[in-house]
C-alpha cells in the first residue's frame, strides 16, 4: 500500500464485502479490495453493488463462489453504481464464447469481467476466438486447452487496446497480474493431479 488511507480503505471494502458474503470472503479476496478500494466513492455502495451483480448472474446460472465473487468485483471498476447493461455485456460475451465452442471454466469468469469493463467490439472477440483454437492446437497447449483461452485474450489486449489514460493502464496491469497469478495456480494443481497419479499408478 502507498499510504496509511489507502491501506484503510483496502480494509474497509473488504469488511463491507464480508457482509454480504461472510464465508465466502477470504484473504484471496484481498488483491481486489485493493484495486478497487481506493477508486473514488461509497465502498459500501461498491460492495452492494458487487453483491447485485453476483446476484443476477447467479440467476442467469453463472456458479455461485470464489469466481463468480471476483467477477462480481471486477464489474464495478468503472463505476460503484449498478449498470444492467455491465451484467447484459457479461452475459453477451458469455454467449459469444459459446456459441464459438469455447467453454468458460470457472477460473475464467473473471476474464468475461475485464472484456466487459473494457467494452472489446465484436472483431477483437472473434480474434480471441480464433487465437484461441490456434493455440488449442499447438503442442505446448494440448494438454493445457484452458490456458489457451486466457492467452489468447492477453494477446488481444496488447493488440487492440489502447491505454488511454492511468487508470486503464492500472486496470490492465492489475488485471493481467491476477490473470497470471491465476494461471500459476492452474500449473500448481495440473502438476499435482500428475504427480499424483503417477504415484498411483508406481503403487
Amino acid at each position: 500500500m502507498k499510504n496509511p488511507e489507502q491501506a484503510e480503505r483496502t480494509r474497509k471494502l473488504y469488511e463491507e464485502m464480508k457482509k454480504h458474503h461472510k464465508f465466502l470472503t477470504s484473504n484471496e479476496d484481498m488483491p481486489y479490495a485493493a484495486l478497487l478500494g481506493n477508486r473514488e466513492g461509497s465502498l459500501e455502495e461498491r460492495a452492494t453493488t458487487m453483491n447485485m451483480y453476483y446476484r443476477d448472474l447467479r440467476e442467469q446460472r453463472f456458479i455461485m463462489g470464489n469466481d463468480l465473487q471476483w467477477l462480481s468485483q471486477i464489474m464495478t471498476f468503472d463505476s460503484l453504481a449498478y449498470d444492467s447493461e455491465m451484467v447484459g455485456r457479461v452475459l453477451a460475451i458469455h454467449q459469444f464464447f459459446k456459441a464459438a465452442k469455447i467453454k468458460i471454466r470457472l477460473t475464467q469468469y473473471l476474464i468475461l469481467g475485464f472484456l466487459a469493463v473494457t467494452q472489446v467490439d465484436g472483431e477483437t472477440l472473434k480474434e480471441i476466438a480464433e487465437n484461441t483454437h490456434e493455440l488449442e492446437k499447438s503442442k505446448i497447449f494440448r494438454w493445457y486447452k484452458d490456458m489457451a483461452f486466457s492467452t489468447a485474450v492477453q494477446q488481444a489486449m496488447v493488440d487492440n487496446i489502447e491505454v488511454q489514460d492511468i487508470s486503464a493502464m492500472t486496470f490492465s496491469t492489475s488485471l493481467e497480474t491476477l490473470m497470471q497469478a491465476q494461471q500459476a495456480a492452474m500449473m500448481v494443481s495440473i502438476n499435482a493431479a500428475i504427480i499424483s497419479s503417477t504415484n498411483n499408478s508406481s503403487g
